[in-house]
């Protein structure tokens, strides 16, 4: 365990989470409401299931944009 204990307002988006994580070299931070007090804790296994999810998601929108028109690739945006 580290000596200085990081905790992160609920606020914070995943991505931020995920960078302090890296930066702190810790699989685990504690995630506090507005009062300060324990709202949760977000670990690096939580992390990895969001954002498989998201890979997951755009993998599935990909292969429906060239499915849908017969082998031709969709423009996004």
């Amino acid at each position: 365990m580290t000596e200085d204990l990081i905790a992160l307002n609920k606020e914070r988006g995943v991505f931020e989470v995920a960078k302090t994580m890296c930066e702190q070299g810790v699989r685990g931070v504690p995630i506090a409401n507005g009062e300060g007090k324990l709202y949760g804790i977000a670990s690096l296994d939580d992390l990895i299931m969001v954002f498989g999810e998201e890979i997951a998601s755009m993998a599935g929108a990909v292969a429906c944009g060239i499915s849908r028109s017969a082998g031709q690739a969709v423009t996004v945006g």
